[in-house]
């Protein structure tokens, strides 16, 4: 090989190897900033679960009130049916005693 060919030999061989070393740099700087951005998300996927655990307990004490509040409707309409009942059996009860008291003492109630 001629000392010609020689030189442009290892110009050419450190040309490579600059271009090799560039790319290696330029991948560990691509693996750092993308490790970092991996952080951030990771960070913020953090966040989010803890977030949503709030919102998991806001949304246990909202169905705990809701849950107390039909509780306290059916006990509210139960006893209401039970009034109307009692009421209607104290007005069938009083037009029996109003018809005795027509029927034996001839006194008509209004």
């Amino acid at each position: 090989m001629s000392k010609k060919t020689q030189e442009k030999s290892n110009k050419l061989e450190l040309l490579i190897n600059k271009g090799f070393d560039n790319a290696a740099a330029q991948m560990a700087q691509f693996k750092a900033e993308s490790d970092k951005k991996s952080e951030h998300v990771d960070v913020r996927f953090t966040l989010l679960g803890s977030k949503l655990m709030e919102h998991d307990k806001r949304f246990d004490t909202i169905e705990k009130k809701i849950d107390q509040t039909w509780n306290l409707i059916d006990g509210y309409v139960k006893s209401q049916e039970d009034f109307r009942e009692e009421f209607k059996t104290m007005k069938h009860k009083m037009t029996q005693i109003q018809k005795i008291i027509k029927s034996k003492l001839g006194v008509e109630i209004e």
